[in-house]
């Protein structure tokens, strides 16, 4: 099987927590180390070497402190309202982010010290090369999943950047000075409010001229379509799916597939269950099986997907997640399609205990009739494709 380079997981954040999310849940950092066998997390630096998992896009991301009740609506009841958007998160204080994202680097920054060189963090395109494919050391790129920690006036991108900083997701769910986040909502469409505000279009530019990788996952319609008007560069989702196949808010429709291949851009599909088959599995009956859609022609694909025939037999959640690949690479491309699973940031398939069974999926791949190039592709080699693209200066 090929190597693997993932376009999104949250596995530093996970193992280690900032203090502000340490204080009231008991967590220590030595139960969380990322050097070290485990099995709490879905991924630790020995289960990711063993499994050719050999880089990724590693998010910093931010939750405020635990008070009451999250504002956005449970799973249950989101099936239920097919076109009432959901409360989000509210905003998140700017301080605390840019503290808390300062403790999660200085972890990541031990960890590659203490790694002897099997960690590496990757600055240029040229590194990313020579680590991912000449070298048995896992290839890091720093990420930022929403820009909180990021001031209106960009002094914090310039700090961050010469830290390392190489891809930042311009929102989560939630609203920032940047733009807006999408809601977590089901028989919702990602159209749900305004765009990138003048300090998101600012941010755009800038990162563009440092060559950082701008991501349009989490963010909602118009930001999307505003970010593929402002930047220069391929528009990336790092991890989402096809709201052909499952109808998630945060998933992409055909019309913003179309823009993303336009722009030589990726979409990589998430291992989230409630965005490959619905949050209850509603979906589970309905969605084709990856070699079916591998196999039909461009006119039943969207046959398909449709107004699909309820089936008898439920798909599982792994090959739900290997029909989003399938779809979305015969609607615009396998090179335009990737791996972006948000591992430790969601809920993953029965089938996956981890990282070490990310072969299950690239089996389902190969045997629905994936090609030796386009399994390339998926795993590894688009994601080297556009981040040279976005980051060239």
């Amino acid at each position: 099987m090929p190597i693997i380079f993932d376009g999104h997981n949250d596995s530093f954040t996970k193992h280690y927590p900032p203090r502000h999310l340490r204080v009231d849940s008991g967590l220590t950092l030595e139960e969380h180390s990322f050097l070290q066998l485990n099995t709490d997390c879905h991924i630790d630096l020995p289960r990711a070497l063993k499994a050719g998992y050999r880089g990724g896009l590693f998010a910093i991301f931010i939750d405020p402190p635990f008070e009451g009740q999250p504002t956005y609506l449970d799973p249950n009841k989101r099936s239920r309202l097919p076109r009432r958007h959901p409360d989000m998160d509210p905003p998140l204080d700017h301080s605390l982010a840019l503290k808390a994202t300062l403790e999660v680097l200085s972890h990541i920054f031990q960890d590659a010290q203490a790694s002897g060189g099997s960690l590496q963090i990757v600055r240029s395109y040229s590194e990313l090369e020579t680590v991912l494919l000449h070298s048995p050391a896992l290839a890091v790129v720093l990420h930022l999943e929403g820009c909180e920690a990021i001031d209106n006036n960009l002094e914090a991108l310039e700090t961050l950047y010469q830290a390392g900083l190489r891809s930042v997701g311009i929102t989560w769910s939630r609203p920032n000075i940047f733009g807006n986040g999408v809601p977590f909502a089901y028989n919702v469409d990602p159209d749900t409010g305004p765009g990138l505000t003048s300090a998101g279009l600012r941010l755009v530019k800038r990162c563009t001229e440092l060559g950082i990788m701008l991501d349009a996952a989490h963010l909602n319609a118009q930001g999307f379509y505003d970010l593929a008007s402002a930047s220069e560069r391929p528009v990336v989702v790092s991890h989402t799916c096809a709201f052909a196949l499952c109808h998630s808010s945060r998933a992409l429709t055909d019309k913003q597939l179309k823009i993303i291949a336009q722009t030589g851009g990726l979409a990589g599909v998430s291992l989230n269950v409630p965005d490959l088959v619905g949050p209850q599995g509603e979906r589970s009956h309905y969605i084709p099986h990856a070699f079916e859609l591998y196999r039909c022609s461009s006119k039943d694909l969207v046959k398909l997907t449709t107004n699909p025939p309820e089936r008898e037999a439920a798909i599982s959640e792994l090959e739900a997640a290997a029909s989003h690949i399938v779809y979305i690479g015969r609607r615009i491309g396998f090179e335009h399609v990737a791996l972006g699973s948000d591992f430790d940031g969601c809920l993953i398939p029965d089938e996956l205990d981890g990282v070490e069974d990310i072969h299950r999926l690239l089996e389902i791949l190969q045997k629905a009739g994936l090609s030796k190039r386009e399994l390339e592709q998926v795993c590894y080699k688009n994601w080297l494709r556009v981040l040279r693209a976005s980051w060239a200066r």
